[in-house]
């Protein structure tokens, strides 16, 4: 590895660098493999000595280049590197809106990986992020194992949301006076607000739906990625 190599994946640690090249980093056997699995057309694939064991069968799908230990801590973005990391093309397919997650001003790549994540596992196909953190970044792509590869992800600002969602209904996912998420549209898009400030008051006025969870512990709030979870996942069951 050249220090021409080691200086464009550090760069795309950062969204200026990632919006214009158009890549992005994936880390770990597990999200590689998703992600090889998807539109995405891989470009290069690191792998330290050690990961080289359990990862034969991925090994026999492409090309791979062999790096040290130190190497890989110095390109990965992860504090405990697993090994394996790759650079992928970001292939944005232009898909209409579908049932789904709105990530609404959500700053937490965490949290925003997770709610990715279950929105894969129960089929939702719809991610929207709407000046949210960047959905191509490290964490968010780890904090989704991968699936951020299997499904469509938006960019859009509220207004744009709003024009091209057409007949779907937001669903403003709310801490008191809504409704319960079994009641909420199967085919809707659920609105995950802010971490601390939850979805802005404005955007709630013009959403179809309003949806809270009930939480009998007196608690005041869930984390935004459970609290967005729980609720697409109970759209699946009987009112």
């Amino acid at each position: 590895m050249n220090k021409q190599e080691k200086k464009l994946i550090r760069d795309l640690h950062q969204p200026k660098s990632r919006k214009p090249t158009g890549l992005c980093l994936v880390e770990g056997l597990r999200a590689v493999s998703t992600f090889l699995h998807s539109v995405h057309v891989l470009q290069r694939l690191y792998i330290t000595q050690k990961a080289l064991s359990n990862a034969s069968d991925l090994l026999k799908k492409c090309h791979y280049t062999v790096i040290t230990d130190s190497q890989m801590a110095e390109i990965s973005a992860a504090s405990t590197p697993s090994g394996v990391l790759a650079i992928f093309e970001i292939n944005k397919i232009v898909a209409p809106l579908g049932a789904g997650i709105v990530c609404a001003r959500l700053q937490d790549p965490g949290n925003a990986g997770t709610l990715v994540r279950s929105a894969a596992a129960l089929n939702k196909k719809t991610v929207v992020f709407v000046e949210s953190v960047d959905p191509w970044s490290p964490k968010v792509i780890q904090a989704s194992a991968g699936t951020i590869a299997q499904v469509n992800v938006h960019e859009l600002s509220w207004h744009g949301l709003k024009q091209q969602k057409k007949d779907i209904p937001l669903l403003a996912l709310v801490t008191k006076q809504g409704q319960q998420p079994t009641a909420a549209h199967a085919d809707g898009l659920f609105v995950v607000g802010n971490e601390a400030n939850g979805i802005p008051p404005e955007w709630v006025k013009e959403c179809e739906q309003k949806i809270t969870l009930a939480m009998p512990g007196n608690t005041e709030s869930l984390n935004a990625a459970v609290a967005g979870s729980i609720a697409l996942y109970m759209t699946l069951l009987p009112e």
